[in-house]
């Protein structure tokens, strides 16, 4: 399958003030048009500028993005998920009732479909945007107990089940954001 997807890149770099000291990365951004799900890439071939305390010390105990929730109309479910098949030269890990999990490396990505969405986030209030979008994401943390009590400190609405906490898009600014424990710690 010939797919050509034209792109925009971008070279940016970290502030050199404070701890960060400056690091430079590049965003590669996939033209809108050429595809049914946005992509991109962030590259840096010196990470030092992501290694400095405050991006790896949280105090709701954060240690690794693990998961990306991208949900999809009903009807364009099928054309986008082979779609993003073809253009990640992926086959999916597993493949269910409207729900397609690809796993290209640390952060696995979850096309669900909106029938999908609203019975996998039923508490959280998703809304239907009524385009293919990323619409969420997943976070390991040291301790669900710790972050279960940050969030209700901070009086921020969560659902908590099977060792998961769900925070839903009234309370991010538009993402579902799942939360699980780490399980190699």
């Amino acid at each position: 399958n010939d797919l050509t997807i034209r792109t925009q890149r971008f070279e940016a770099s970290f502030p050199t003030s404070g701890s960060l000291g400056g690091g430079k990365f590049v965003i590669v951004v996939a033209e809108p048009d050429d595809c049914k799900l946005q992509m991109n890439v962030v590259y840096s071939s010196d990470r030092t500028g992501y290694r400095v305390p405050q991006w790896s010390e949280h105090k709701n105990g954060a240690l690794t993005w693990r998961h990306v929730y991208c949900v999809i109309p009903d009807d364009d479910f099928d054309a986008v998920n082979s779609f993003f098949a073809d253009a990640h030269r992926l086959l999916p890990r597993w493949v269910g009732n409207g729900r397609t999990t690809f796993d290209p490396g640390q952060v696995r990505v979850h096309l669900m479909s909106i029938s999908s969405m609203a019975y996998q986030f039923p508490h959280v209030g998703y809304a239907n945007a009524g385009y293919a979008h990323i619409a969420g994401f997943g976070i390991e943390v040291t301790s669900i107990n710790k972050l279960e009590k940050l969030l209700s400190e901070r009086g921020v609405a969560f659902h908590l089940d099977e060792g998961t906490i769900t925070v839903g898009p009234s309370e991010t600014a538009g993402s579902v954001i799942v939360f699980s424990e780490d399980r190699q710690a």
